[in-house]
């Protein structure tokens, strides 16, 4: 079962729903729903919130297929309570593959992951400082897609700029994910989309005051 979508018709088999009466419950269309199933929509951060608060589903399981189905058998053998963590998810706090977005609104959801899947699916050893953010715009493809969701490292827990990695930044109040290249000649930060159409920006020495380090994008949760 290796597909978001397979894993959402087991749930909902297993919850014995028709897809009609899922839908309803989940207070979208049935059209809707039934194109979450075949593949020819993504998972919404609000239909995730919904699952979660209406089934108690396990995301992690979810998402990546790692743990239970529900929350509620996450302390079990395999996952005793040590070896999880909770991830906050900031679903309202969109950050912009494009243009830069102004996020003015913070809900939070925490979503319960494993260290170790933490560990061998992102190469990551830090368990603090880590959190979720849904991404909106495509100029980081085919590196991260669109509508994704990028686990992120906090910049104060690692504390260091890794020259070419993928941040979450924040200038001029609006929050982008780049490419972050620093240019000690010229006294400037550039940053750079993957994807080709968009051009890169420059912050220059005396806007310094106006740009911020987030966090580190260490991986993505994608087709969700």
């Amino acid at each position: 079962m290796n597909s978001v979508a397979e894993r959402l018709k087991k749930l909902r088999g297993h919850l014995r729903y028709s897809q009609k009466d899922f839908a309803k419950r989940l207070g979208i269309l049935p059209a809707t729903y039934s194109n979450y199933e075949n593949e020819k929509r993504k998972l919404s951060p609000e239909l995730l919130e919904k699952l979660y608060n209406e089934f108690n589903v396990n995301l992690n399981w979810l998402i990546t297929g790692q743990g239970s189905m529900f929350n509620d058998e996450l302390e079990t053998i395999e996952h005793p309570e040590e070896e999880l963590i909770k991830l906050p998810f900031h679903k309202e706090s969109f950050v912009s593959a494009g243009f830069g977005i102004e996020n003015t609104i913070d809900e939070t959801i925490n979503i319960a992951f494993s260290k170790p899947l933490l560990r061998i699916a992102f190469k990551i050893n830090v368990d603090r400082g880590l959190y979720l953010l849904p991404v909106y715009g495509n100029s980081m493809t085919p590196t991260i897609p669109e509508n994704a969701i990028v686990l992120v490292v906090d910049y104060k827990v690692e504390g260091i700029l890794r020259e070419g990695s993928i941040y979450v930044v924040k200038y001029d109040g609006e929050e982008f994910i780049k490419r972050v290249f620093k240019d000690p000649v010229n006294q400037k930060v550039k940053l750079i989309s993957d994807n080709e159409e968009y051009p890169p920006i420059e912050v220059s020495g005396e806007d310094s005051n106006r740009f911020k380090i987030l966090g580190r994008v260490v991986g993505y949760i994608a087709g969700v």
